[in-house]
């Protein structure tokens, strides 16, 4: 997962910026395409946070598993 976090993050970075540009642009955008819009934004945000949740396990994962190894045995 870690391997892919860049490429995921970047990819949800461009679509949540791309949705924002076109939230902002300056000719307003029919009511059901701003709707549509918002849903993308909306759901790259949820993503994110999917992806920073995720990351976070398996860097908890890989530190349990450390300790595991470094205790002493009785």
């Amino acid at each position: 997962m870690l391997e892919a976090r860049p490429g995921m993050v970047n990819a949800l970075t461009s679509l949540l910026g791309n949705a924002d540009l076109m939230l902002l642009s300056v000719e307003p955008l029919p009511d059901h395409c701003r709707e549509n819009v918002r849903t993308i934004h909306t759901m790259a945000l949820r993503l994110n946070e999917i992806v920073q949740r995720l990351s976070s396990i398996e860097n908890e994962m890989e530190l349990s598993e450390r300790n595991l190894t470094l205790r002493p045995r009785r």
